[in-house]
């Protein structure tokens, strides 16, 4: 606003003022600005509700409009607000189709040189599976990558996920155990095939990988072990690894739109990794230690 309106407010003063002082300096923006004023709010559930209220009802009081949103309540004083609003409208979420397209209309905004499609279309699988299909997880997520994507055009895969990681509370949750207990419970076909799963995205440094691809690691296990492939079984393990949360079919191109009733591997294109291939291999190789 003291850009826009040209008010010539020293940063330092404002970066320094109290509470009350930021407040007498907003309220003197807005008198100065001709016509009416738009404050958008993301996340005010994230806010004091009694700093909130005090924007909501200055906004009744002069040419300010308040849009806000919510997505969950954090505090139940949260439902206060709600009654201050003269309009209410409860939105849906977003399909794939549509959230990729307004994170790929960000990232154009955000950095000044092209990004790659296909770490949009990760970010995109990652918030439909760890989070809710709103855009504003993606924002984080362009924030973190700011400092390192501003002078180049792609991030390794390993720095992405590690910081997604960071970002998505779900990456950090994993219960090891579980998934070293489940691992160590499969037949020698299957613990192979997730070696090789883990090697492939480690040396290969992809965001996803194809059916195709997945059932080419599948004969490999076959053909070390000397077994006889079979469809069958390659469709169990693919099924059962999407299940324990090691891979996860890609919303963008999956035939059956319900990720959890895929019967099939070739139903999908391409999958993801759920959890950190680094992650996966330590276990792995830590299961064939006790072979």
């Amino acid at each position: 606003m003291n850009r826009v309106l040209n008010l010539n407010l020293s940063i330092n003063s404002i970066i320094n003022s109290d509470t009350s002082h930021l407040w007498s300096i907003f309220k003197l923006a807005c008198k100065k600005q001709e016509g009416y004023l738009i404050l958008i709010f993301n996340n005010i559930e994230y806010l004091k509700p009694g700093v909130f209220k005090k924007f909501l009802l200055y906004g009744k009081e002069s040419n300010v409009t308040i849009i806000s949103t919510i997505n969950k309540v954090l505090r139940a004083s949260t439902l206060e607000l709600l009654s201050e609003f003269d309009i209410k409208k409860k939105l849906g979420y977003f399909s794939y189709k549509e959230l990729n397209s307004i994170l790929q209309q960000r990232a154009i905004l955000t950095f000044s040189h092209e990004i790659e499609k296909e770490m949009i279309n990760y970010i995109t699988d990652l918030i439909f599976e760890h989070y809710i299909p709103v855009p504003g997880k993606g924002m984080d997520l362009f924030r973190e990558f700011y400092p390192l994507l501003k002078d180049r055009s792609e991030l390794e895969r390993h720095e992405m996920i590690e910081i997604c990681q960071n970002q998505f509370d779900s990456f950090n949750v994993t219960d090891d155990f579980s998934m070293l207990t489940y691992i160590s419970e499969q037949d020698i076909t299957t613990i192979i095939f997730l070696d090789n799963l883990s090697n492939h995205f480690l040396n290969k440094s992809k965001y996803y990988i194809a059916s195709n691809e997945l059932k080419s690691l599948y004969d490999i296990s076959c053909e070390i072990l000397e077994f006889q492939s079979n469809i069958d079984e390659f469709n169990e393990i693919i099924m059962d690894i999407n299940n324990i949360g090691i891979l996860s079919p890609s919303n963008k191109n999956l035939s059956n739109k319900n990720t959890n009733t895929f019967h099939k591997a070739f139903e999908c294109d391409s999958y993801f990794m759920v959890i950190a291939p680094h992650q996966l291999k330590t276990m792995v190789d830590v299961v064939f230690g006790k072979l």
